[in-house]
């Protein structure tokens, strides 16, 4: 599990992993890579992990979620 740093969107009908970046800083952080589209694999190139975002769901900074690490 991590921290959310920043406010991280989950997709309206499915499961959706979010490409972040893990910090240790007094816990695990996440912060999302930035453009999250499929054709954009930038974010991919600076994500050493994945956000869990259940469907209809969105975390808010400091919430905590789970992390899947790359």
């Amino acid at each position: 599990q991590a921290l959310a740093d920043s406010h991280i969107k989950g997709a309206w009908a499915k499961e959706n992993f979010a490409r972040v970046r893990l910090q240790h800083q007094n816990g695990l952080h996440a912060t999302p890579t930035g453009n999250q589209s499929s054709c954009v694999l930038t974010s991919m190139l600076f994500a050493d992990g994945l956000a869990v975002v259940p469907p209809h769901m969105s975390y808010k900074k400091s919430e905590r979620l789970e992390v899947i690490k790359l």
